[in-house]
């Protein structure tokens, strides 16, 4: 016997608590707990990465994109309405392959996808799928992605980080050509949700629940600044700038994303110190926009 959840909201701080919620009160006898929803707009990163290294910050702002950090470890993925999320929680001990659990569940829907040896579910060697998982108390929560009919030229966007060179320990995604099922099958997001229902419900005798967000234990996490931006945020950053007065170079330190030493190079022959420039920038939160906004402001100040 299993439970299937479906979404019946697009916030995606509220599904990925609810998410959670499901795995931390799992019981093994409950058999395989499913959960499918989709969310508005999003940048989902993995649990170990750096926000200014896996998006590009200005585009994710410009287009009001929203951002979450979640548990599970793995690359950044894309979220919008033409993607469908699946999420499987079942005992460590159990004999459950989960790529075979979704995988027989699309074959059922008419579509025939792989698995490289990277792992990544294809379809004509591309991507339509980012999965990870979470391992606590005994307890897996294998989670992924299903393109749809999402915006890949946007996704594509955001997920370029901007013209920065970043140094870090943290990890990186690999980038991927992927590929809309919509592109290959006739189908749509609620016609998937469907028949993926309808397959967990006659091969694993699924019974079908109602999504309860009112206690989330993890949403004030998930929503927290902290949280999403600044956790583990150390690392080193290069900018270049071309202004009008020539090249200006900066070499930043990063740590909890508050910029904390500063050195500037530039061939600018109109500005002679930096000095008052570098004391402005430190102890300052750090964002490409604003570094850009300071140092223009600054070059027009030396001219007057």
């Amino acid at each position: 016997m299993s439970d299937i959840f479906v979404a019946h909201q697009h916030n995606p701080y509220q599904n990925i608590a609810f998410e959670y919620e499901l795995f931390r009160n799992y019981q093994p006898e409950k058999g395989i707990v499913i959960f499918l929803w989709v969310n508005e707009p999003c940048i989902i990163l993995g649990r170990n990465q750096n926000y200014y290294e896996e998006v590009n910050t200005q585009l994710v702002r410009e287009h009001h994109v929203q951002v979450v950090r979640r548990l599970s470890g793995g690359g950044a993925v894309y979220h919008d309405y033409g993607n469908l999320n699946f999420t499987f929680i079942y005992g460590a001990e159990q004999n459950i392959n989960p790529a075979e659990l979704i995988q027989n569940a699309l074959r059922y829907a008419g579509i025939h996808s792989i698995y490289n040896e990277r792992n990544d579910m294809l379809i004509d060697g591309k991507k339509i799928s980012g999965q990870s998982q979470l391992i606590e108390d005994n307890k897996v929560l294998f989670h992924g992605t299903l393109l749809v009919n999402v915006d890949l030229d946007l996704m594509n966007k955001l997920l370029t980080p901007s013209a920065a060179k970043l140094s870090s320990h943290q990890i990186s995604s690999v980038r991927s050509r992927v590929i809309n099922l919509r592109e290959k099958y006739s189908i749509t997001v609620k016609s998937l949700l469907e028949s993926l229902v309808h397959f967990y419900t006659i091969n694993y005798a699924a019974q079908r629940k109602t999504c309860d967000y009112k206690h989330l234990a993890l949403l004030k996490q998930l929503q927290s600044e902290k949280w999403i931006y600044q956790e583990n945020a150390n690392f080193d950053v290069a900018h270049e700038f071309k202004t009008k007065i020539g090249q200006v170079s900066f070499r930043l330190q990063v740590h909890n994303g508050i910029i904390k030493n500063v050195h500037i190079f530039s061939d600018a022959y109109l500005v002679n110190d930096f000095q008052p420039l570098i004391e402005q920038l430190t102890n300052q939160e750090y964002n490409q926009v604003s570094l850009e906004k300071y140092l223009l402001t600054y070059i027009d100040q030396q001219e007057q």
